[in-house]
C-alpha cells in the first residue's frame, strides 16, 4: 500500500505523520498524497512525506520542501529527519541533507523494512536554525 502525507509549516517545528497499518496492496508507482499549506510573507511553504510500499513494508520514502512564490528562491542545506518504529519495536531514525534546489528540495530514504502496525512514520525538516 502506498502512503504519503504532506505537511506544511513556517518557522516552527514541522513534523509530518503517517499512520501505518496493514492494508490492501496498491500499485507501488504512486504515493498516496495529503497536503496542507501555510502562507508566509513571500509565498507558500509545503513540507511533504511520500511513502512507497505495501502494507507495513516501506521501500522508499521522500521528504520534500517546496516554496511557492512569484520570485523563485534557493533552498539550501535542508536537513530532513525520518523517524518511526520498526516492526520489532526498535526506533528508526535517519537524517539526510536534500540537494540544494530552486524553490524545492527533496531527501530520499530507503528503509526497505517493515514498520510496527499502528505506529506513525514521521518527517521533520530543518533549514539552518529553523526547524
Amino acid at each position: 500500500m502506498r502512503r504519503t502525507h504532506r505537511i506544511v509549516g513556517v518557522m516552527a517545528a514541522v513534523v509530518g505523520l503517517i499512520g501505518l497499518s496493514p492494508g490492501v496492496a496498491q500499485a507501488q508507482g504512486l504515493p498516496t498524497v495529503r497536503c496542507t499549506y501555510d502562507v508566509v510573507t513571500l509565498g507558500v511553504e509545503q513540507y511533504c512525506i511520500n511513502v512507497y510500499g505495501e502494507g507495513l513494508y516501506d521501500d522508499k520514502v521522500s521528504g520534500e520542501l517546496e516554496k511557492v512564490s512569484s520570485d523563485p528562491s534557493p533552498i539550501e542545506g535542508a536537513e530532513v529527519n525520518l523517524f518511526g518504529t520498526l516492526e520489532n519495536g526498535a526506533p528508526y531514525n535517519m537524517t539526510a541533507v536534500a540537494p540544494d534546489g530552486i524553490s524545492s528540495a527533496t531527501a530520499w530514504f530507503y528503509p526497505r523494512t517493515n514498520f510496527q502496525d499502528g505506529s506513525q512514520l514521521c518527517i521533520r525538516a530543518k533549514i539552518g536554525a529553523v526547524e
